[in-house]
């Protein structure tokens, strides 16, 4: 499992959600309104050095994992099985 969970982990995190968000590229790092809450000014950064996101308006973070989890609404073995 641990080789499977390597895997998913190193899934670029641009590639999961370039069809989910309406991304913007900005310096390196890619910025999107959030899809965890309204808002009119993007606040959500994706960070392909890290393989995270955060969100300033709301809170929200994690790594391409978590992600995965929250916009398809998986489990955390279904996400890790969908990243390979």
């Amino acid at each position: 499992f641990q080789t499977k969970l390597d895997k998913a982990k190193n899934h670029p995190i641009y590639e999961l959600a370039r069809n989910q968000l309406d991304l913007r590229e900005v310096g390196g790092k890619f910025v999107a309104l959030c899809p965890y809450h309204d808002e009119r000014t993007p606040s959500f950064y994706l960070y392909p050095e890290t393989n995270t996101f955060h969100c300033y308006g709301c809170g929200a973070h994690g790594d391409v994992i978590n992600l995965t989890q929250q916009l398809h609404g998986l489990d955390f073995k279904e996400a890790v099985g969908l990243l390979q």
